[in-house]
């Protein structure tokens, strides 16, 4: 089976977040920021000359209300070691050519709940060229992207991974910009496989700026998901049989407009509609959701950033039966956070993160709330 992931539990424990193990747990965090701090020195003067690399990582302790994601009025609460890490590099690679990478990483370590312990990392590529550009026409432009995110877990209970890739073409006529690609995407499901499918995948997006602080952006994408598992059928929920002549299928169309400004404050409005159509019973379903994001400089060097995710489900068939995504994107639920930083010596900064996941409207589970508190130290170049 090779070496597993995850410390043993003895380990845990001793670098428990109560009692003698929270001083160790901090001087833990401190030395690994140290390092981390000395290690990025050198890259970031190895990448002087280009400009073009930028990172930032947090490390240090949450208190998490609801660690095992439960529903109804009594839950779990632990305390863990948290880190976030976000890493970006674009790259002209030759007239007209731009090559941009991004990497995200985050990783939870629990006291108590180990079950709950993951690690999820997102790595995203894009390549832009233009190919009239030899004419001296730059107004046209060609597009490849592609996207991969794992997330693992100790328990394996949400383990997951995402993939898409994409090509297309866009026009940059003056403040107006226009796209439109296609491509492929997968998602799989790793505990319960018949969840995972594959399919095609298109997209559309515009983009015009009314001014050097104000813009206006639109978007539409179409996913067909192909399933291995066969469908259910029946007159309603507490009725269904598996169709086993006939495979899942669906089809998921998502459009969003939204509005920016870019000023002392950089904010963005996003209304996001979503409809999912499926051949299997209890699995169709629209929603509407809002979202809001301001970032911010205040007086004394702080640095505020916060957003808040409001969203309305419709069922078709009532309470859906098998929605994975539910269970593993907190981003599906209600949401808020609101995150302060604040310079302390040099590259290394001390943030206070707080996170609230509600229940979505229209949903009928059980109530679900969850609460994160997190303070820690950071490195951002």
């Amino acid at each position: 089976m090779g070496m597993h992931p995850w410390p043993s539990s003895q380990t845990q424990r001793t670098l428990g977040a109560s009692g003698a193990g929270l001083p160790l747990r901090l001087m833990l965090v401190w030395l690994m920021l140290g390092v981390c701090g000395a290690i990025l020195t050198d890259v970031k003067a190895a990448n002087a000359q280009s400009g073009d690399f930028q990172l930032d990582l947090k490390l240090g302790l949450e208190n998490d209300t609801n660690a095992a994601r439960e529903e109804g009025v009594v839950t779990r609460g632990d305390v863990l070691t948290r880190y976030f890490l976000k890493a970006s590099s674009a790259h002209t690679t030759g007239p007209g050519q731009r090559l941009s990478l991004k990497f995200r990483s985050g990783g939870k370590l629990y006291q108590t709940e180990e079950a709950e312990n993951a690690l999820i990392n997102q790595g995203d590529l894009r390549y832009t060229f233009m190919p009239l550009l030899a004419l001296e026409q730059r107004w046209l432009f060609a597009y490849a992207a592609g996207s991969v995110k794992d997330r693992t877990e100790q328990g394996h209970r949400r383990d997951y991974l995402r993939a898409n890739g994409v090509g297309g073409l866009g026009l940059s006529l003056g403040p107006v910009t226009l796209t439109v690609g296609a491509g492929v995407s997968a998602f799989a499901f790793k505990p319960s496989p018949q969840l995972s499918n594959f399919g095609p995948y298109s997209e559309f997006g515009a983009q015009v700026r009314l001014s050097d602080e104000w813009y206006l952006r639109a978007g539409f994408s179409a996913r067909r998901r192909l399933y291995d598992s066969a469908r259910l059928v029946g007159r309603d929920l507490d009725e269904t049989v598996l169709d086993t002549d006939t495979r899942r299928r669906e089809l998921s169309q998502s459009a969003v407009f939204g509005v920016g400004w870019r000023g002392p404050v950089v904010a963005s409005l996003d209304v996001s509609w979503l409809d999912n159509t499926s051949n299997s019973t209890g699995q169709s379903f629209q929603r509407l959701g809002v979202t809001l994001t301001a970032t911010a400089s205040l007086p004394w060097s702080l640095f505020v950033s916060g957003r808040f995710g409001l969203q309305r489900s419709f069922y078709d068939d009532g309470r859906l039966i098998n929605d994975a995504s539910l269970l593993i994107d907190e981003d599906n639920r209600n949401n808020f956070t609101l995150e302060v930083e604040r310079p302390i010596y040099g590259p290394f900064n001390v943030a206070l993160r707080y996170a609230l996941y509600a229940q979505a409207l229209g949903s009928r589970e059980a109530d679900y709330s969850r609460h994160l508190f997190f303070s820690g130290l950071g490195i951002e170049y």
